[in-house]
Parts: C-alpha cells; sequence; structure tokens
C-alpha cells in the first residue's frame, strides 16, 4: 500500500502509522507526516498549558516530534521559551536535558 503513491489509506490518512522502523523504512510517510504540520503550528503546541502540550506531542507522529524538539531547542536558545516547567516535560517526554541550556545562560 505504501508504494502505491495514490493510496488514499496511507496519503490521506485516516490513522498515522507510529512504527518508527516502518516509518524510517518509507521515506515518504516522515515527509508526508511532516507536511502535515506547519513550524507555526507545532510552535502553537509548545504555546499551549503544559498538560494540552504534553498529551498533543504525545499523539503527534515521530517526524513531527522530532521538529517539535529542534524548534523548542531554538525557542529556548533564543529566550522565546523559558517556563521551567514547559522544559522540564519537554526533557521528559525527549529525553532531553534542555533545560541545562536555561540554567547556563
Amino acid at each position: 500500500m505504501v508504494r502505491t503513491h495514490g493510496n488514499k489509506d496511507i496519503y490521506d490518512p485516516r490513522i498515522i502509522i507510529e512504527d518508527e522502523d516502518f516509518i524510517a523504512q518509507n521515506p515518504k510517510l516522515s515527509e508526508l507526516y511532516l507536511s502535515m504540520y506547519t513550524d507555526k503550528d507545532l510552535i502553537e503546541i509548545i504555546e499551549l498549558p503544559v498538560k494540552q502540550m504534553v498529551d498533543y506531542i504525545n499523539a503527534l507522529p515521530v517526524g513531527c516530534k522530532n521538529a517539535i524538539k529542534g524548534i523548542a531547542a531554538t525557542m529556548i536558545d533564543s529566550g522565546v521559551l523559558d517556563s521551567v516547567q514547559k522544559i522540564k516535560a519537554l526533557d521528559e517526554i525527549f529525553g532531553t536535558d534542555m533545560l541545562l541550556t536555561l540554567v547556563q545562560e
């Protein structure tokens, strides 16, 4: 089904495939999932209250999670994102230490 580019079940999804290995083997899926969200959409997710932000991020496809991690890091570096609670939540989700970046400033 993945190789048939016109297949609506895959490329106009009612479901989102979360198997990272399968997505890695089919880069078109990763591209599709990334194109479903703009940077503005991902920034709006980061701007939500902590609980909602965590719920939204956990429901995102893997490619979008990676994109939001990069956006969050950029926002922290530029001083736009300075909420310790949000950064701690992001660190928990992604297994990162972005809070250390904030502390070092």
